[in-house]
């Protein structure tokens, strides 16, 4: 199967690639869709769309347009199953949970 690459979508998108585990450990997809990318701060500021799919499958699982205006960075704090240090690029605010307004922003499941 083929995998899913920037260059196969025109629209100025941010494609995640995730996996059952950090679903898992993040407790939901929208969560593990959301945050700690390595992305310059300008370049998430032309980002029209958010998109998911989880390695293997091929298929975009859910898409999301998020408020430009919540995009900011964050560091792990050690808490995450993926390790890395400094900060890296969210989007969303920190109570955003599946079932919270902003969620309400995915485009398409």
């Amino acid at each position: 199967m083929k995998e899913i690459t920037e260059q196969d979508i025109s629209e100025k998108v941010l494609l995640i690639r995730t996996n059952e585990n950090v679903i898992k450990h993040r407790k939901s997809l929208f969560n593990a869709t959301r945050k700690w990318w390595r992305i310059s701060a300008d370049k998430v500021k032309k980002i029209d769309y958010v998109m998911v799919y989880v390695r293997g499958e091929g298929i975009i699982r859910e898409v999301y347009m998020p408020d430009k205006t919540t995009w900011h960075e964050e560091s792990d704090y050690g808490n995450d199953i993926l390790k890395f240090k400094g900060k890296r690029q969210v989007f969303g605010t920190k109570d955003d949970s599946d079932d919270s307004e902003y969620c309400k922003s995915m485009l398409a499941p």
